[in-house]
């Protein structure tokens, strides 16, 4: 996932809203209108792969201010998953490689849409063996019937899952320095029922280094420079007339949808409660999860899960 630089600039904390329009969740029907998106984060299956002690290692943009403790990473990424098991009916637990630090970011390995999966060609050398192990655990899902179609990208398509954000109706792709056009326009035509929108990601690692999905017609981004960029291209190309929230921390724009549930970055107070009244106005669950290690690997919280939909 979502792997990219966070720095938070000072713009104020805005909400903006593309189109002219009552925001449905203060409507007394909410909880239908909830229930009309949900079946696009309803997932059956998790997957997740353990994370290595050699994820000191990792790759990143920028060298941390302070290292990568190892250990503690561990332990929040093992948190991560335990909650993830609460929630998603069958998860999926792909073992750790030490020789492969950035293996737990099993978010840019594979783009699932439904119970279609694409297997992604990642342009980073060190991170291609990651698919090995990960297009095992796939062809297992694809025996049981869990999956019905796999399709296995190749080059000159090179692509990231961070750089993609599934809508209702639309597929948002980044170009950026792991996704190539080509590799966005494969991607699209794997999905021809949602539009492509493709966009130019001019900072930072990922599409979702700046933004994600709250639900299927709602788009948190940050409230920095590269969010408002790709705030106004994403107005300026959908088809979809959004509903976009600015937040103030940047790692805090990306929040992790599951089911009723909302995982939300811990320790950042300027963000919280806005995000926080947006989940409450949708009927939602939040989790607060406390992510500090993987957060120096240029993580956010999308990055350590992939999933099937039903």
């Amino acid at each position: 996932l979502t792997r990219g630089s966070f720095h938070s600039l000072p713009f104020a904390s805005i909400q903006v809203f593309s189109g002219n329009f009552a925001d449905p969740y203060s409507d007394p029907r909410r909880s239908l209108i909830t229930n009309l998106m949900t079946d696009l984060f309803d997932y059956s299956v998790a997957l997740v792969r353990d994370l290595p002690k050699s994820f000191s290692n990792a790759l990143s943009m920028e060298k941390p201010a302070s290292p990568i403790q190892a250990d503690l990473a561990k332990q929040q990424h093992d948190h991560y998953t335990q909650v993830l098991r609460g929630i998603v009916p069958d998860l999926i637990e792909i073992e750790a490689d030490e020789n492969l630090p950035d293996c737990c970011f099993v978010e840019d390995v594979v783009l699932i849409v439904g119970r279609k999966c694409v297997l992604n060609n990642l342009r980073a050398p060190t991170r291609q063996p990651e698919l090995v192990k990960m297009e095992s655990s796939i062809q297992d899902l694809l025996k049981q019937g869990k999956l019905t179609e796999v399709v296995r990208m190749e080059a000159p398509a090179f692509l990231d899952g961070g750089d993609v954000l599934v809508m209702e109706r639309e597929i948002i792709i980044g170009v950026s320095k792991r996704t190539n056009l080509e590799g966005a326009q494969f991607l699209g035509a794997q999905f021809p029922h949602l539009k492509l929108v493709i966009v130019e990601v001019k900072a930072g690692l990922h599409l979702k280094s700046s933004l994600s999905a709250l639900d299927g017609n709602t788009i948190l981004f940050a409230d920095n420079v590269h969010g408002h960029d790709l705030h106004q291209q994403i107005a300026d190309k959908a088809s979809v007339q959004y509903e976009f929230h600015a937040i103030p921390d940047a790692i805090s724009a990306n929040v992790l949808r599951v089911r009723d549930h909302v995982f939300i970055q811990k320790g950042f107070p300027k963000s919280t409660p806005i995000l926080l009244k947006l989940i409450e106005a949708r009927g939602l669950k939040h989790v607060e999860l406390e992510m500090t290690e993987l957060i120096k690997a240029d993580s956010a919280l999308t990055c350590c899960s992939a999933f099937v939909g039903k």
